[in-house]
């Protein structure tokens, strides 16, 4: 009977053994910690995506609702636009909407319409990473009374390629000081305005 003393040892074989378990549990470990960071990251993106999409169609539908007349939806380029008239701040003021394909922001800018020569605002971003064929139609709705409606259709999503959440959104705005009558032309006149 051979007896290892005391202080003998491990030997090479048991040191690689440990080393392959120990590395097999730091593997899964690692697994499971890279999943929940996605699954973080994923959350976090829908989570600023929904943010920018709330306080954008919020401001919208205070200044849709509002609106005397809406433009017909058109094209320049690549950018699909439409314009709708306020009167109710006492000086008639156009607001264009435009999703700007290059960037892929919804964007807004405002200009005096009453002005001999309109000098529209910047650009204002109201929400990014969007995407959409036909992002703006105008129709009449109601009865006996008939308004104006303007609907979005987009799909609008956040985070990089590797956490990207996107969401569809179609929702619709009734200018309640609208009527009937034609109204294409409305503001159109700032598509011609850099």
């Amino acid at each position: 009977m051979n007896r290892r003393p005391d202080d003998a040892g491990i030997t090479l074989i048991e040191m690689a053994i440990s080393m392959f378990v120990m590395g097999l549990f730091m593997t899964a470990a690692m697994s499971g910690i890279l999943a929940l960071y996605r699954t973080t990251n994923l959350t976090q993106s829908g989570s600023e995506a929904q943010q920018d999409v709330t306080v954008a169609f919020g401001r919208l539908d205070r200044e849709v609702r509002y609106s005397a007349a809406i433009s017909a939806p058109g094209l320049i380029g690549e950018d699909s636009y439409v314009e709708f008239l306020t009167t109710w701040s006492g000086t008639p003021t156009c607001t264009q909407l435009r999703l700007n394909r290059a960037t892929g922001e919804l964007q807004q800018r405002t200009w005096d319409q009453s002005a001999s020569a309109p000098q529209p605002t910047g650009w204002a971003r109201l929400a990014s990473g969007v995407t959409a064929d036909t992002p703006f139609t105008v129709e009449d709705v109601g009865s006996p009374k008939v308004y104006q409606q303007l609907s979005l259709n987009m799909t609008i999503g956040a985070g990089g390629s590797a956490n990207r959440a996107t969401r569809g959104y179609r929702v619709a705005f009734t200018a309640q000081n609208s009527s009937s009558v034609d109204t294409r032309t409305t503001c159109a006149e700032g598509r011609a305005l850099p």
